[in-house]
């Protein structure tokens, strides 16, 4: 018996939202990109990497197999509002950036 894993984000059904952002900051950054035709959907993970309230960066799109491709942004709250800081970061996963690894278990 073995087990193996990949190195890219585990499929979510829901998204990940940084615990550090209110409901309306989540609700207001999701709205805002589903305006925009330009960015891939759906959105997989708002995180908040420098411990910010006011700043988050932004994944959406797929990222579980070879060819997926998503994107990445920051996104700031300014005037009590959040804005895209661009730029939008496009990118698509390769065969070869997938790590699998195998664990033989005991039977």
């Amino acid at each position: 018996m073995f087990l193996v894993s990949c190195a890219s984000p585990e499929r979510r059904q829901q998204p990940l939202y940084s615990p550090l952002l209110s409901a309306s900051d989540i609700s207001e950054i999701t709205a805002l990109v589903a305006q925009r035709s330009d960015i891939r959907q759906p959105i997989y993970e708002i995180a908040t990497p420098d411990q910010r309230h006011d700043r988050a960066t932004v994944s959406t799109g797929r990222w579980h197999n070879a060819g997926d491709q998503a994107d990445y942004f920051d996104v700031q709250k300014r005037g009590g509002r959040w804005h895209i800081v661009p730029p939008i970061r496009h990118d698509t996963l390769r065969q070869e950036d997938i790590i699998t690894l195998r664990h033989d278990l005991p039977n």
